[in-house]
């Protein structure tokens, strides 16, 4: 039975999108993020510029441009005295998107192009973090059996890790030598860690934004 509430529309809980048009914007995140506040539920435009911080004729603008392609649907309208407001919805609480119907060759391709803008911002502030430290380059050199290599702001000088922002900021890369079980385990570990610290609150208790990147993943594929 068809719901009056939703002009009568019934949404699909999952739609696999073919269009190339609909499959370009679902699988880009700069385009995506003006269709995620609408997923599975009904907002209004000025309530979705609020939340994201920005103007309401750019919001308009974008929901009109996914309306026309079938990603978004007029929910319901809200009467009132002149112009009714109006909710707006996904036109699926889910979608799915088949490489074959998307921009990108393979998957490979697919988290080179959308890892590639965080990636960016935290090599940006990384760079800009360190260049505040006064780093003019890198320092390769052997302590026992062990290489090292760091950044530094000379020969003789290692870097000053007493600066209040550089013993907050690290970076690790390295890889690990684990049992399915281990791995597993410390994937549970990094899960409960960020959990117990992703919560957070606002500005005003000192807080600041931190960025971080990581993943766990088997090395199956050797480059040649």
């Amino acid at each position: 039975m068809a719901d009056a509430r939703t002009n009568g529309y019934r949404y699909p809980a999952w739609l696999e999108v073919h269009d190339p048009d609909q499959a370009e914007v679902l699988t880009d995140p700069g385009r995506l993020r003006f269709l995620v506040p609408f997923l599975a539920r009904a907002r209004t435009v000025s309530a979705v510029a609020r939340e994201m911080g920005a103007h309401p004729d750019t919001v308009l603008y974008r929901v009109r441009t996914l309306v026309g392609l079938g990603l978004l649907r007029v929910d319901r309208e809200e009467p009132r005295r002149g112009r009714a407001i109006k909710h707006y919805r996904s036109s699926a609480d889910g979608y799915f998107v088949p490489f074959h119907a998307s921009p990108y060759a393979d998957l490979e391709e697919d988290l080179r192009t959308n890892w590639q803008a965080p990636f960016h911002t935290l090599v940006t502030n990384m760079a800009a973090l360190l260049r505040s430290a006064g780093i003019e380059g890198h320092r390769v050199y052997r302590v026992g059996d062990a290489v090292h290599v760091d950044s530094a702001p000379s020969l003789d000088r290692p870097l000053d890790l007493s600066d209040p922002d550089l013993r907050h900021a690290t970076v690790q890369h390295r890889t690990l030598r684990l049992t399915a079980d281990e791995a597993e385990r410390l994937q549970g570990d990094l899960h409960e860690l960020l959990q117990r610290y992703g919560e957070g609150g606002d500005d005003g208790d000192g807080r600041r934004t931190y960025l971080m990147w990581g993943a766990l993943v088997p090395h199956v594929v050797h480059d040649a």
